[in-house]
């Protein structure tokens, strides 16, 4: 900050002494490059004084002024302004100042004021502003306006470059949709791009968010001349892919290519080892990062204490907490998943304390912690004062602090709690439905749950593995075979890709209704996870009903001896039943529990 001030203060002398000069003083080029230099600098205000300053002298700025200006414009008012200042001035428009113009309004989060200044270009033939039209559009979240420009800009014959299609691929993967981005790898093929660095990079990253391994490798080994941010991404992919011995092998690979590790690799780096539990190598980390005096970064410092706490080492991570000068937000959360990943949920509840005696603004994702440490301790009356601090902090209308608030009434055997909490819910996305059905179901309320999947396709959203999971346990233990056979109709419409889950789930289902065939008496029981003294029951009974006596035996024994679950009074009654049922009764008799 004082290196800062100081440049700023010989800037200031600079023009000073220049502005003597009268000639000097209407030069826009001389006034351009002050004010940039004030904004660089990060002195915004005095740089807005300059430029009010040259315009009062009746300086008038050019485009690359505006340029400028609009750069830093992060308030739409002010945007707003400059945006008349410009019209009223008719200015010769260029692709530049249409293009600082339409990302003033996007960073302002006003995509459609963007969208009115695109409509009114005489000429949209310019990729520089296609090119911020699309990265504006990802950045408010509206994907599918960047795939409609995209789409247009090649139907327009733009000529596209590698900003363009490492836009979009970047769009593909914050849009969760492979699919495109796949298609946009062909166009980037076809205008031969796939060898250029920053597509490289997108890609890779791209693939590595969809944990599509092969792909990221082949992308990857494409580019020969590897620069360090190809060299993060690929780290990065292996440890959203969870390949985190292979996110160290490649660290490692790029050392001997002679590159130097950034801030961005030591902070993956440490992310993996805490994941794969790889204390000594990110002690080797901890130790060149000393070396290089790169251990001053709260980011990494985080990072460190959090591989630290992830490994086990919580004095090693006490250790790197306590030299951390200005705790962040980040550094907090770190020490709460930490203790909390190594289940000491006292020291966490302490931290929390801490946090409050600090005064540390909290966020969702430390309220979020908090409060699964609470369901491990199954705390219900201070998961009440929690749920009191979200909301007087507005927090519990967050999505993810809404979903655990649920999860922990459920947890808590207090499901009107959780039904409280959904309802207030102003937004409610597909995991809080998820969340709320297995609440109902974890706490005897089945018919409740079962209620919500027409609800979720009604509200627009489409059911995933997991909500179709949830629905047949429920309907499982009502035993309603219209409503699963029903469901089960739906699931296959739905495409979805074959989930164990559900496949246990659907057997089950069929199984408690007594819908029993050969198959699902013959099938391997060694892959039903779910598999409990109820199933088996309902099997037992099932075989009874339908003559199966070999199978009705075999299922007994194997409930005995491989699941080791011990036969109640109804197992016992059932095998009577299927020995009675088949004509042999002495034998029956010899299977009535004493």
């Amino acid at each position: 900050m004082h290196a800062l001030f100081c440049c700023g203060v010989t800037l200031y002398n600079v023009f000073v002494k220049v502005s003597e000069s009268e000639v000097c003083v209407q030069d826009i080029t001389l006034w351009n490059s002050i004010v940039d230099g004030y904004f660089k600098f990060g002195c915004f205000e005095d740089g807005i004084v300059q430029f009010c300053r040259m315009t009062g002298l009746g300086i008038r700025p050019d485009a690359y002024s505006l340029c400028i200006v609009l750069g830093v414009c992060s308030e739409f008012v002010a945007g707003k302004q400059i945006h008349g200042y410009i019209v009223r001035n008719v200015f010769m428009w260029d692709a530049f100042l249409e293009s600082a113009l339409i990302d003033m309004y996007m960073k302002c989060g006003c995509p459609m004021y963007a969208w009115r200044v695109f409509d009114k270009l005489e000429d949209k033939s310019s990729i520089v502003v296609r090119n911020v039209m699309i990265g504006g559009f990802c950045e408010n979240g509206m994907w599918k306006k960047s795939f409609e420009l995209y789409c247009q800009a090649k139907k327009d014959n733009c000529k596209l470059g590698s900003a363009t299609f490492s836009n979009v691929i970047m769009v593909s993967s914050h849009a969760d949709n492979l699919k495109f981005g796949m298609k946009v790898h062909c166009d980037v093929m076809k205008f031969g791009f796939e060898w250029e660095p920053y597509v490289c990079t997108s890609l890779v990253t791209m693939y590595g968010r969809f944990m599509q391994v092969g792909d990221v490798k082949r992308a990857f080994d494409g580019v020969l001349d590897k620069e360090i941010v190809l060299w993060n991404a690929i780290i990065s992919a292996c440890i959203f892919s969870n390949y985190g011995h292979q996110a160290l092998a490649n660290c490692v690979e790029m050392r001997f290519s002679g590159l130097q590790s950034d801030l961005f690799t030591i902070t993956n780096i440490l992310s993996a080892c805490g994941t794969i539990n790889s204390y000594d190598f990110g002690r080797r980390v901890h130790g060149e990062m000393i070396k290089r005096l790169a251990q001053s970064s709260t980011v990494v410092q985080s990072a460190l204490l959090t591989m630290y706490a992830k490994c086990g080492y919580n004095e090693d991570a006490k250790l790197v907490f306590s030299t951390i000068k200005e705790r962040d937000i980040a550094a907090w959360g770190s020490m709460v998943s930490g203790f909390c990943h190594n289940m000491k949920y006292e020291e966490d509840l302490n931290l929390f304390k801490a946090m409050q005696a600090d005064g540390v603004r909290l966020d969702s994702t430390i309220v979020t912690s908090i409060l699964s440490v609470i369901v491990a301790l199954e705390h219900a009356e201070l998961g009440r004062l929690i749920h009191g601090f979200a909301m007087r902090n507005g927090m519990s209308f967050d999505a993810f602090v809404g979903c655990a608030l649920i999860d922990m009434y459920a947890k808590c055997a207090l499901p009107d709690g959780a039904e409280s909490v959904f309802s207030e819910m102003p937004e409610k996305n597909l995991v809080a439905w998820n969340s709320i059905t297995c609440c109902y179901n974890r706490n005897g309320l089945p018919e409740l749950s079962i209620s919500f999947l027409p609800q979720i396709i009604h509200h627009g959203l489409t059911p995933d593995s997991v909500s179709i999971t949830k629905s047949l346990i429920a309907i499982s233990s009502l035993t309603t075979l219209l409503k699963g056979k029903a469901v089960h109709g739906y699931y296959i419409r739905l495409y979805i890709q074959s989930d164990l889950q559900v496949e246990n789930a659907l057997l089950d289902m069929y199984i408690k209704c007594g819908c029993l065939n050969d198959q699902i008496v013959q099938s391997d029981l060694s892959k039903w996870r779910i598999a409990d003294d109820i199933t088996f029951l309902a099997l037992i009974s099932a075989c009874s009903h339908s003559d199966w006596f070999f199978e009705g035996v075999r299922l007994f024994h194997l409930m005995k001896e491989d699941y080791r679950i011990k036969p109640r009074m109804e197992h016992y009654v059932n095998m009577v039943d299927l020995f009675g049922r088949v004509g042999y009764l002495d034998e029956a008799h010899n299977w009535c529990p004493n």
